[in-house]
């Protein structure tokens, strides 16, 4: 059986009503709060570590960017390519984001619940 490629976009409609949880929040021992959104999808898990960074908590000129940088490139343990094959294997994604107007970096990880615990320590 062919596929069959559509020729028209499909019409644009207006989003009438969106109801979002609302969030659980708790505290872990260190001080940092904890976000919790139990939505009725896929068991999907997403962590998101958001941290201070940025020139102005940097120790020396660069320290920042290049921290930013080397966080791509891989461990003592894990070269970048085999930790980019493990996190394809579970079928996850992980983004990395540095902003220059603002002083955080934001770490990202979506995964199926089911295959979280292989990666989380």
């Amino acid at each position: 059986m062919e596929a069959t490629i559509p020729t028209q976009a499909p019409a644009i409609q207006a989003v009438t009503a969106v109801d979002f949880p609302a969030p659980k929040v708790q505290q872990l021992s260190n001080g940092v709060e904890v976000y919790i959104i139990d939505a009725p999808v896929p068991d999907i898990v997403r962590i998101e570590a958001i941290f201070r960074s940025g020139r102005r908590f940097e120790s020396a000129p660069g320290v920042a960017a290049a921290t930013a940088k080397l966080m791509k490139e891989g461990t003592s343990s894990m070269t970048a390519a085999q930790i980019a094959s493990e996190i394809e294997k579970l079928g996850a994604t992980v983004h990395l984001v540095r902003t220059e107007n603002k002083p955080v970096t934001t770490a990202t990880a979506d995964d199926f619940a089911a295959y979280a615990t292989k990666r989380l320590p």
